[in-house]
């Protein structure tokens, strides 16, 4: 893909920041980067010539011309969660709402009053930190952390001039001075994966000061963190895995059949509940299967209901002779590549 490609030359938080500066006339430049540049995008100042470029990445043709339309709808204040069942079916926009957020964040007051309707979403979607995305036709509500992954950062051996550069950076994170520890954390995080062993050999130097020792153990949790996927930003395993007979009849039981559900029970039930609608039968481990879950799964394919149930709770599914199993992306890649 053009994106994939326009990614090399452009895959550092600096680099991107350096596009948006240059925005509105670097914009077809910015938007060629595709997905991977909204993680960086969105740590960014709020400008309108961003939030131009951010819109056109993250929406295909159809949504983005759903979305500049102009809204005449007035609501009175209701939960986030229940946007879905209160305006999905008069905006003919079915919407999702991430079950993996923090109780205050689904239960944030919302209204629609009249405007754009990108801007509608953003105007109470952004003051929570929240952000949405277009997935399997659904807009989907969630932080940009769990929409987004970070690109894959270039592991390289550093240059002499840039390895000095980067102790110094590591030494001013102990700096009075605030702006000079954010511009040094902002540097190393710059340089991703290629600063872990440098942050690493700091943190065993002996007589390091508790605070500094803190701003780098987080500057290593940090990049560490950036290498993990996002929960939304790939489809299960089942879609993608090697499949025998038994597993490709389940598929396209969970592709053709639709399913809409109103649930009150734990995840394990839930999966159980969504799984039937296919007629398939599903393992979730403990203690993952305890989580109590309450939602309400609109008229959609039951693949994606799935999907959009176990990506909150960052758990994947796939399938082994017919049957879901359930689990992190990892495990259950493992069992069906060994079924």
């Amino acid at each position: 893909m053009i994106w994939l490609l326009a990614l090399a030359l452009a895959q550092t938080r600096a680099e991107v920041a350096a596009l948006a500066e240059k925005l509105p006339r670097s914009h077809a430049e910015l938007v060629k980067l595709g997905p991977p540049a909204l993680r960086f995008l969105c740590e960014l100042p709020s400008r309108p010539a961003v939030k131009d470029a951010m819109f056109e990445i993250k929406t295909d043709a159809r949504s983005r011309e759903k979305l500049s339309r102009e809204l005449t709808l007035r609501t009175v204040e209701f939960p986030l969660a229940e946007i879905d069942e209160r305006v999905g079916a008069f905006l003919e926009t079915p919407f999702v709402v991430d079950l993996g957020l923090a109780p205050e964040k689904r239960n944030r007051r919302i209204a629609f009053a009249p405007g754009k309707f990108d801007a509608v979403l953003r105007s109470f979607l952004e003051p929570a930190g929240l952000d949405y995305a277009v997935v399997r036709g659904r807009i989907l509500v969630s932080t940009p952390d769990r929409l987004w992954s970070y690109p894959p950062d270039r592991v390289r051996v550093l240059s002499p001039e840039e390895s000095a550069a980067l102790k110094e950076s590591i030494a001013k994170l102990g700096d009075e001075s605030v702006q000079a520890r954010d511009d040094a954390a902002a540097a190393i995080l710059d340089a991703g994966v290629s600063a872990v062993p440098f942050l690493e050999e700091a943190l065993r130097a002996p007589g390091l000061e508790g605070d500094r020792r803190a701003r780098i153990v987080d500057l290593v949790r940090r990049i560490q963190a950036r290498r993990a996927p996002a929960p939304f930003a790939s489809g299960l395993v089942l879609e993608r895995q090697k499949a025998n007979d038994l597993d490709r009849i389940a598929l396209e039981a969970l592709r053709e059949r639709k399913t809409r559900l109103t649930i009150e029970s734990t995840l394990e039930g839930a999966v159980a509940l969504v799984a039937r609608a296919a007629a398939l039968e599903a393992d979730v481990p403990r203690p993952a299967a305890d989580r109590r879950v309450g939602v309400t799964l609109g008229d959609m394919p039951v693949l994606d209901a799935l999907y959009f149930l176990l990506a909150s709770f960052d758990l994947d599914a796939a399938l082994v002779n017919g049957r879901l199993t359930v689990g992190p992306t990892a495990e259950v890649e493992k069992r069906a590549a060994t079924k």
